[in-house]
């Protein structure tokens, strides 16, 4: 959300070795919960993600995502989408960039990226 917001340029400081992949349908729904936005700000999300290569759920990620559910759900508090989003990095094998590390640290074998942790 701060990259709409305008208080951080989401990609500026990260490169990446290969495109940036993403579920895009996700990211969305993570971006519109995340703040009372008007339809211009959605339009801007939709634009934003247009180009990146996307990547829909499948069997394997909802399993993953149930796995880290149960291991994580309780004692970590991860929730659904988070879930999706990580299973969704581990069974492709990528790197998952994120501002928000904390959701996601604890989830063992998940590469994570951030501005703060050079790739």
């Amino acid at each position: 959300m701060s990259y709409f917001t305008g208080s951080f340029s989401l990609f500026a400081d990260i490169s990446m070795p290969a495109p940036i992949v993403v579920h895009r349908g996700l990211i969305y729904i993570e971006l519109i919960q995340g703040g009372r936005l008007n339809k211009s700000e959605l339009k801007d999300i939709k634009n934003y993600l247009r180009p990146f290569t996307r990547i829909h759920l499948s069997q394997r990620i909802s399993i993953t995502s149930v796995v880290l559910i149960e291991q994580y759900g309780a004692s970590h508090g991860l929730m659904l989408a988070d879930a999706l989003i990580a299973s969704t990095a581990l069974v492709w094998g990528l790197p998952l960039v994120t501002l928000n590390v904390k959701d996601f640290e604890f989830i063992n074998g998940l590469q994570l990226v951030s501005p703060e942790t050079p790739v």
